[in-house]
């Protein structure tokens, strides 16, 4: 039976994927799933990712939970899962792409097998509203006015930001394990009432967006 391994980084992500295991009708799954919290930031999910890929071997990995959203045509609730993950705040001199890691891709690409399997269930126009492209990540918070422009200005394609989704993918690639970035909008990094926004993510509402989860794991099983 193939294994999957499902990334969290905050207490709060945890407790809602754990909803989402937990409502899944037992023996739905033809894989087993594996859900490890990783604690915020690059090194904490790069570690927690090449720990469990040496002790549990998993088929995929899966990183679920919380993203800002970074285009104008984005609402609270809507979907991005990376099809190319980046880091917004690294620089390695001449001769490297802005964000590149030396002799590491300037992109890591997610699998597309498992973008496939997000699209199948929709859109930009379905609801939720379901977005495939880069995300971007960086060890600073994204409603910094610095930070924002600082993504914009090299990364415009960028379809969100967090702060794990590319050490995973670079620890998957270095490893060659098939991975994806499912990320739920909390907040649009560029509004005013980013932060507000956030808090109210959580306050009210998460349970329900977060079942989007369920939904793309019961395609995974087609």
């Amino acid at each position: 039976m193939m294994k999957a391994v499902i990334i969290t980084a905050m207490d709060k992500e945890r407790r809602q994927v754990e909803k989402v295991l937990e409502a899944l009708p037992e023996g739905s799954c033809t894989f087993n799933i594996l859900l490890r919290n990783c604690g915020i930031g690059k090194v904490n999910a790069a570690a927690a990712a090449q720990s469990v890929i040496d002790s549990v071997h998993p088929d995929f990995m899966i990183s679920a939970g919380v993203a800002g959203g970074l285009k104008d045509f984005m609402a609270q609730g809507d979907v991005v899962v990376g099809s190319r993950y980046a880091y917004h705040d690294v620089w390695c001199g001449e001769g490297n792409e802005y964000g590149q890691v030396q002799d590491m891709p300037a992109f890591f690409e997610g699998d597309a097998s498992l973008v496939a399997g997000a699209l199948e269930m929709g859109g930009p126009h379905s609801r939720p509203a379901i977005h495939s492209g880069l995300i971007c990540t960086g060890d600073k918070f994204s409603d910094d006015r610095d930070v924002l422009s600082n993504i914009r200005a090299h990364f415009p394609d960028a379809l969100a930001v967090d702060m794990e989704s590319a050490a995973i993918a670079q620890v998957c690639h270095l490893n060659k394990v098939p991975f994806i970035s499912f990320r739920i909008i909390s907040n649009l990094s560029a509004s005013e009432e980013s932060c507000l926004q956030y808090r109210r993510f959580w306050e009210s509402g998460a349970e329900e967006r977060f079942s989007v989860l369920a939904a793309y794991l019961k395609q995974l099983e087609k």
